[in-house]
């Protein structure tokens, strides 16, 4: 992704998502994290930067799923 179509997001995301979950005291500043591309456990920002994803085994686990 080129560094304009992140920034764009960037903008996007700012004047029109919410994040209901994200206290907006600790986000003042920041760049939002704007995932664009995911392969199994792996997730891509909008600037690159790959991150491992284990938040979906937080909340299996926190509902006692058993497989």
């Amino acid at each position: 992704m080129s560094n304009f179509a992140a920034e764009k997001l960037i903008e996007l995301d700012r004047q029109y998502v919410w994040h209901h979950l994200t206290p907006h005291s600790q986000s003042l500043g920041k760049d939002p994290m704007i995932m664009v591309k995911g392969e199994g456990l792996r997730v891509w920002d909008a600037k690159g930067k790959e991150y491992l994803d284990a938040v979906i085994w937080w909340g299996l686990d926190s509902e006692c799923w058993l497989w």
